[in-house]
């Protein structure tokens, strides 16, 4: 009989409970203003910086993405090699901590400021310093190659560009008197 009372009272409670909150049929409609996406940084430099250069006839540009500006593939045989311009703020993380960081990708350990500066070189070109550093992996890959970075870096006004060529060393040696003419190809127009 209690049992019954409870579930008479939880019944008639639902039911007002309904017709309270029911009482009023109107749908309301709101509009709010449409949100416009940000720019990504490498977006923004794209459209604040006018860089040109000029690819080797022999490397397949690939498609750009959000952080690169500029994208190649070169491959021989079964070996390939991908080439990067990514740009970012003047100042994104110091030298030796790039160069440490891409050894890292490499597996090699870090090296100290003073290791780093050995392996460090710069070159002028075009009223510019290039910065380049070249980096070999130890680690044999399944076709007997390694892989190697072979990397510039350049800074114009507010921008820092990384021009980065990534891949099978065998590659990367072949073309890399293709890679300095590609970077004496480079221009920056204010």
């Amino acid at each position: 009989m209690k049992f019954q009372a409870v579930k008479i009272i939880l019944l008639c409670s639902l039911i007002t409970l309904f017709l309270v909150a029911c009482k009023e049929t109107d749908i309301q409609v709101y509009n709010t203003p449409k949100e416009t996406p940000k720019e990504s940084l490498a977006m923004a430099s794209k459209k604040d910086h006018d860089i040109r250069w000029k690819s080797p006839s022999n490397w397949e540009e690939l498609p750009k993405s959000n952080f690169r500006i500029g994208n190649y593939k070169v491959s021989k045989g079964n070996r390939s090699a991908e080439l990067s311009i990514s740009p970012l703020p003047k100042g994104a993380g110091s030298l030796g901590a790039n160069i440490n960081r891409w050894r890292g990708q490499l597996q090699l350990p870090p090296q100290t400021q003073e290791e780093l500066q050995k392996e460090i070189k710069t070159k002028q070109i075009n009223n510019k310093v290039f910065t380049l550093v070249e980096i070999t992996s130890q680690i044999k890959q399944k076709n007997n190659d390694v892989q190697k970075m072979l990397i510039s870096i350049v800074t114009d006004h507010d921008t820092t560009y990384f021009i980065k060529f990534n891949g099978s060393s065998s590659v990367i040696n072949s073309e890399k008197k293709n890679f300095i003419s590609f970077l004496e190809t480079i221009k920056f127009h204010d």
